[in-house]
């Protein structure tokens, strides 16, 4: 790791409860850099040799999110909890030139789902930003497809109405009334709607 990082790691602590140090992340300098105890999986801890420090972390059921962040003299830790990102606070131990050597080297049961490394030290808007849910994408109405229909009237040259005067258009037909008005719907023709009424002269 350079001087300045960030490791995100997601995690599962499973079965079993023997004693001793789950190490989630290990350096090839044998420093965990995130571990937990096997008998105790309310907290978190960067095990240095035989030094140990403990952060309390009380929601660690499921699936977890953790981050890793280098500051000065140490190694700030942050989670992902049911209300967002939440700073469980420091531990003195620099990781800065350790090499991650194993991941999920534990005595009980321990799932890592992945890991990711950034060379520099993301903000807590950065990873605010990052852990944030996408805006739900909300689809466009359904639009119900009216069924064109054609209207017009029937009339003789002078423009009189005629009524009950057969109209025929495709599989479809009507009969004018007494005003020479007629109507017909068509499935398979789309009209405009600025098309203009019909008229016919008989």
């Amino acid at each position: 790791l350079k001087e300045s990082f960030t490791v995100g790691v997601c995690f599962r602590a499973g079965a079993g409860s023997t004693a001793g140090w789950d190490s989630i992340l290990l350096g090839h300098d044998n420093k965990h850099w995130l571990a937990m105890p096997g008998d105790d999986k309310t907290k978190l801890c960067c095990l240095n040799v035989d030094k140990s420090n403990e952060l309390s972390a009380d929601f660690l059921d499921g699936w977890v999110q953790v981050f890793l962040r280098s500051i000065e003299g140490g190694t700030s830790v942050l989670a992902v909890d049911a209300e967002g990102l939440l700073d469980l606070g420091t531990f003195p131990t620099s990781l800065v030139g350790s090499k991650l050597r194993s991941a999920g080297w534990a005595g009980n049961e321990l799932d890592v789902a992945g890991i990711a490394v950034w060379d520099r030290s993301l903000s807590w808007g950065e990873l605010q930003k990052a852990l944030s849910p996408p805006a739900p994408v909300v689809a466009p109405p359904e639009v119900e497809r009216q069924i064109p229909k054609i209207l017009g009237q029937v009339t003789d040259l002078k423009g009189n109405p005629l009524g009950n005067v057969s109209i025929k258009w495709k599989a479809n037909g009507c009969l004018s009334d007494e005003d020479g008005q007629f109507q017909l719907e068509d499935d398979e023709t789309d009209v405009p709607e600025t098309a203009s009424q019909a008229s016919g002269s008989s």
